[in-house]
């Protein structure tokens, strides 16, 4: 099977009955792609059997269903891909700012433990003294407002610095028209959705990571307040696009 080829025997078949049925209802390429906005080079691929021309797996589902659906044929998708069973859609919060808590969490700990032994070290070398020397042993008094003093700094802090990070790794994105989106995080999926326009999805993500879009010209979007350049290298056939997002671009 070539790079230009992703088909299969069953793939024909199931794409023959596309064919047929758009044949008999009379509709052309054209205006399937008017009617449902999709890229005419998607639904010849469908009605062929070879996707290869998709972005990935999710792609070509998503087109699948959309224009089986305005067929209202009763097709099931083609087993193309090779790991198509292994995939999976990993819906995971990715806020760093989870670890600075956790962080926090145990520099109030470890305040607290030095504080204690700090305090035992003193009781014991003033106790050492007084058995020797007779020294009086000035009385030190640790109250619970001691404790909460350093917990609400502690706190304090974490606060600021939670929000510092999402302020900083928040990426927005604000579709016009319907578009298919995929979001990566270290070759695992965190989001893969088909929005509609007047949508707004927010997410705080750390880079590097990677967005597939459907379609460039549909959505507009921001991360760490910059604006997202969707245009720059993308297919201006298929409007699919995808923007890579690492530290080295954009510090």
């Amino acid at each position: 099977m070539s790079s230009n080829t992703l088909k299969s025997a069953a793939s024909a078949k199931i794409g023959k009955i596309f064919l047929n049925k758009r044949n008999e209802i009379g509709l052309s390429h054209d205006e399937i792609t008017e009617t449902l906005g999709i890229n005419k080079d998607y639904i010849v691929a469908i009605e062929s059997g070879n996707y290869h021309i998709f972005p990935s797996e999710f792609f070509a589902r998503a087109y699948f269903k959309k224009y089986k659906e305005f067929l209202d044929i009763d097709a099931s998708f083609p087993v193309l891909y090779k790991d198509s069973a292994k995939q999976k859609i990993v819906k995971r919060r990715s806020f760093s700012y989870i670890k600075t808590v956790n962080r926090g969490t145990l520099s109030l700990i470890t305040l607290v433990s030095i504080f204690s032994l700090s305090f035992l070290l003193i009781i014991n070398f003033f106790s050492f003294s007084n058995n020797s020397n007779q020294i009086n042993i000035p009385e030190f008094e640790v109250s619970s407002e001691n404790f909460n003093t350093i917990e609400i700094q502690v706190k304090q802090n974490n606060e600021l610095k939670e929000s510092k990070i999402l302020l900083s790794n928040k990426l927005i994105l604000d579709f016009s028209d319907e578009c298919w989106i995929e979001i990566y995080e270290n070759d695992e999926i965190l989001e893969t959705k088909l929005f509609f326009s007047g949508d707004i999805y927010e997410r705080v993500i750390e880079q590097p990571f990677k967005i597939v879009v459907g379609d460039y010209e549909a959505l507009k979007g921001s991360y760490n307040k910059k604006e997202i350049d969707f245009l720059v290298n993308a297919n201006r056939l298929t409007k699919v696009n995808t923007i890579y997002f690492n530290n080295e671009k954009l510090d």
